[in-house]
């Protein structure tokens, strides 16, 4: 804790990390990971807590009864799992979906918990809601909209976005292929957006609440990841009605523009 007044301005996505096993692994349950080796990006990296929660819930000791690998990202997690020199890999949801991209075929594993947490958010600081609170408002509200739209025509999204950066597109593979790479990409963000957006109540997107915030923040004091904790309210915006005002829209508008796909 810095002491620095970041206020929360979308909660976008709840915790995506998972283990993930090969389809035909004989691993099905949280305790048939005891004696496996487990690949991850990097030994600090932000999923290990979660693993180690999870396996201590199912009796497992994860400092003694698994091994980490340190993988990166690419074709070396990918060759690691088919070689089973891993016999898992612990990753957020798109490094995974870029794994299951390059041909991999995938069972996951989450502990119950995770699914509780909030994770992307966007931030800003307090000095900066005090100077230009409508500026933040409106950045808000047009990501509040353009989550109607996507969750309406997710594929339009992608075309709209290449043809708007082309340069962002990507490569290596044929247009079916790429096609299909970026639907299941955008798939599993998806499943983390409309995740949050259930967590906190299923009416207003971007919608944050102290009650996801706290639990996320008790996990990091459990985990030894911070000292201590704040009042979760703070990590609120100080505007009135904040959530209220960027969905002051007409979401039937935008879902029928999405469903034509202005291309």
């Amino acid at each position: 804790m810095n002491n620095i007044p970041v206020r929360v301005v979308m909660d976008n996505g709840i915790l995506d990390w998972a283990l993930a096993v090969p389809e035909n692994s004989a691993i099905r349950t949280a305790k048939d990971f005891k004696g496996t080796t487990i690949g991850v990006f990097s030994l600090a990296t932000g999923g290990i807590a979660f693993m180690k929660s999870y396996f201590r819930a199912a009796g497992i000791d994860p400092d003694t009864d698994v091994k980490l690998i340190p993988l990166g990202l690419g074709a070396p997690p990918v060759e690691a799992l088919r070689d089973n020199r891993v016999q898992s890999l612990l990753y957020w949801g798109s490094a995974l979906a870029s794994f299951e991209n390059a041909g991999l075929k995938l069972r996951y594993f989450q502990g119950d918990d995770w699914a509780h947490y909030p994770d992307f958010t966007l931030s800003t600081l307090q000095k900066t809601i005090d100077a230009d609170p409508a500026m933040i408002e409106v950045i808000a509200k047009g990501a509040a909209k353009a989550s109607v739209f996507v969750m309406e025509n997710p594929d339009c999204q992608r075309r709209l976005f290449w043809a708007k950066w082309p340069g962002n597109k990507p490569t290596g593979a044929d247009e079916a292929t790429l096609i299909r790479w970026d639907t299941n990409n955008l798939r599993l963000q998806l499943n983390a957006m409309r995740g949050a957006f259930e967590l906190n109540g299923g009416k207003l997107w971007g919608n944050a609440t102290p009650g996801a915030y706290g639990r996320i923040q008790t996990f990091m004091q459990t985990a030894g990841l911070i000292p201590h904790g704040i009042d979760p309210a703070t990590y609120m915006p100080s505007i009135p009605n904040f959530f209220q005002k960027i969905n002051d829209f007409d979401a039937a508008a935008i879902r029928s523009q999405a469903a034509s796909c202005p291309m």
